[in-house]
């Protein structure tokens, strides 16, 4: 007859094997598992690398993830900084896109397509939309991609561009008309093509707007003028002279000088106001309500706030273009009062003018 130790023995090593698995996983309730057991080493992280700040509801990129960019209508040009996440005091950025062959002369707040990923440039200066599909190329004397320029287009001074990226719509704020213009095929358009729709006229109130919102869960569209935010329903369709169906402005909002804002995913509505140098938070915003107070206001001598224009949102960081430098908050949720900057970035290579635009 065999003997049967090897068969104890093999029993003996399995259990205590088993054992020390089990001293070394210390899987909470709700650990995924795998069909051999406990599976609690696998830690996932999932998040975004977006900045889809112009079609409200963000998702605000991952920290450190890409680059900052910035338009200098001082000097007529477009910037990029990396490492953007750990950047403080005289940082270098890389050569400036400008010079004659890139159109540049008033470059205004930037947008970047959210299927394409170009950058989209309005030029209040040359009455241009310029499109640089490649954005790890945006220095020195280049050509634009493609331009959207001419009498045509009916383009006098753009501050702001905005595509839908449901109906790849490009809606140009056009300051001096007074006008939103929206052009078709915004992935590929180029040349002189006159606009699909025209929004404009008394009725709309838009008065020296500086910035819009597309809202497309809602088909809303928001026009920033400098003391009041009009909204306006079926932005697919909406044309002509329509009547807003909110107006929200008052001596509650403490709006002087409107220049840029954002609605966050959690549906905070963020503004700029260069009439305070201010940034205004309004949480659970209703585009509907009028003369309501701030939930939240940031300024104030310590901030440095200044001359603030277009801002970007990462990872709980507010980055905040102003005048010749850009400034840092972090604490975005509770930001307020008069703190001083977590950081603040002094652009060279060379020295940076006048901010205007700024995404990361």
């Amino acid at each position: 007859m065999k003997s049967s130790r090897p068969s104890r023995l093999l029993a003996i090593l399995c259990g205590l094997f088993c054992l020390l698995i089990l001293a070394g996983c210390d899987c909470a309730e709700d650990d995924s598992t795998t069909a051999f057991g406990p599976d609690c080493g696998d830690n996932i992280m999932m998040d975004t690398a977006t900045d889809g700040g112009e079609l409200g509801e963000d998702e605000t990129p991952v920290l450190g993830s890409g680059n900052l960019i910035f338009s200098d209508v001082g000097d007529g040009s477009v910037r990029v900084l990396e490492n953007f996440s750990s950047a403080e005091g005289e940082t270098a950025t890389e050569l400036p896109l400008s010079g004659s062959n890139t159109g540049l002369l008033r470059p205004q707040n930037l947008s970047i397509h959210p299927t394409t990923q170009g950058l989209i440039v309005p030029d209040e200066g040359e009455s241009a939309i310029y499109f640089f599909d490649n954005t790890d190329e945006l220095t020195g004397n280049v050509f634009p991609s493609r331009i959207l320029q001419g009498p045509a287009t009916e383009l006098s001074a753009p501050v702001h561009a905005v595509v839908d990226s449901a109906t790849d719509e490009l809606y140009v704020l056009d300051r001096s008309t007074n006008r939103i213009l929206v052009y078709l095929d915004a992935s590929t358009l180029d040349g002189e093509l006159q606009p699909d729709r025209i929004i404009g006229g008394p009725t709309t109130s838009i008065q020296n707007a500086s910035a819009l919102l597309l809202i497309p869960s809602s088909n809303r569209l928001v026009v920033i003028n400098p003391s009041e935010i009009l909204t306006f329903d079926n932005l697919d369709t909406l044309s002509g002279d329509p009547a807003p169906v909110g107006r929200v402005n008052g001596a509650a909002t403490t709006f002087q000088n409107l220049v840029y804002g954002r609605l966050t995913s959690e549906g905070t509505l963020i503004l700029a106001d260069q009439g305070t140098n201010s940034i205004l938070f309004f949480e659970n915003f209703e585009f509907e309500q009028s003369d309501v107070a701030p939930t939240r206001t940031l300024n104030g001598q310590n901030t440095g706030i200044q001359s603030p224009t277009q801002f970007a949102l990462s990872g709980g960081e507010l980055y905040l273009g102003n005048g010749f430098e850009i400034l840092v908050f972090n604490d975005l949720d509770t930001l307020e009062g008069n703190p001083f900057p977590t950081r603040r970035i002094q652009p060279t290579n060379p020295p940076a003018t006048t901010i205007r635009g700024l995404i990361l």
